[in-house]
């Protein structure tokens, strides 16, 4: 189950229903970002898009059913940064990648395992708003995938790049 357009209430009730099942499957937020980064960023500037992204409990939960969190390249959802907002601040449009970066490490240590056994990337290039400078489309993966290996093991980028979501795929089919 993809919870990412689903309210908190809505996402509350699938975990409780989740967690009941004599085996939980794995949920999945497909393209998201974390709601204290988001936060730290906006200062209040869109609190009605907070809760697109997930809360820690959210996190833990999603870690707790072995599920993953997509985390997307768009720095509105990231950061809160659009530059058809009225209220965009230029310097929060920066390059996207180290916003994802960011919210990837962010998300981890909140979960069960810290392992990035939870973590993917979510695109989700829709246009509805805009995409960070360094991953506008598809082809420019490699930007963000160079980038991780910086950060991360040659075996986490693999887990975040396709393992995780593999895994979840077998373990939500079986």
């Amino acid at each position: 189950v993809d919870l990412t357009h689903t309210t908190p209430a809505a996402r509350n009730e699938v975990f409780t229903i989740n967690s009941n099942r004599a085996h939980p499957r794995p949920l999945v937020f497909t393209h998201t970002g974390s709601q204290q980064v988001f936060e730290k960023y906006n200062e209040g500037h869109h609190p009605n898009f907070k809760y697109y992204c997930l809360s820690d409990n959210e996190i833990f939960n999603i870690s707790k059913c072995n599920g993953i969190i997509g985390i997307i390249p768009e720095n509105f959802w990231l950061v809160g940064a659009n530059t058809h907002l009225k209220q965009f601040d230029p310097k929060l449009f920066r390059n996207g990648i180290a916003y994802m970066i960011e919210t990837i490490k962010d998300i981890n240590c909140k979960t069960v395992s810290k392992d990035y056994s939870n973590i993917g990337i979510g695109t989700d290039f829709d246009g509805l708003a805009d995409v960070p400078a360094d991953f506008y489309k598809p082809s420019q993966g490699g930007k963000l995938i160079a980038e991780l290996h910086k950060h991360f093991t040659d075996k986490q980028v693999s887990m975040m790049t396709s393992g995780n979501a593999l895994r979840v795929l077998r373990e939500g089919w079986l």
